[in-house]
């Protein structure tokens, strides 16, 4: 059983891996100092399946935020890690996919993020197609 992103190889959270900040919630942080916490934090996301696993994956990540700005001697970059995690909080919580149970292999965590993705892919079809046509609706109005 996959319990958590220390589990996988750097390859595997790779994979998983969607990038420091949301298109979701139009949120990008400096990739700089919290690139790897991000790549864990997805890691840790896909695997998880309860709400606790959710608020370990969201502390994890700030505790790898405050370690990496320490390690790189970029203070600056403690308030945004700070700011970034609430909104972090705000977010996992909002969009969090709960499943049945943690994965037992690679192949199994592999289908749930492929699946989740594939879903967002379709809301997001679906958002720009919304998109398009109130823009339409909205160029049809402006000429009459």
């Amino acid at each position: 059983m996959i319990n958590n992103a220390e589990d996988l190889t750097e390859e595997q959270r790779d994979y998983l891996y969607n990038g420091v900040g949301s298109d979701d919630l139009g949120i990008y942080p400096p990739p700089y100092c919290f690139e790897t916490p991000a790549r864990f934090h997805d890691a840790d996301t896909f695997i998880g399946n309860k709400e606790v696993d959710r608020l370990k994956a969201d502390a994890k990540f700030f505790i790898r935020c405050v370690q990496e700005v320490h390690k790189r001697r970029i203070y600056q970059f403690l308030i945004p890690a700070v700011i970034y995690y609430i909104i972090l909080l705000l977010g996992s919580w909002l969009i969090f996919e709960y499943a049945s149970h943690k994965p037992n292999d690679w192949e199994e965590l592999k289908a749930r993020h492929d699946g989740i993705l594939k879903s967002y892919d379709t809301v997001h079809r679906v958002k720009r197609e919304v998109r398009r046509s109130w823009r339409k609706l909205v160029t049809l109005f402006n000429r009459l």
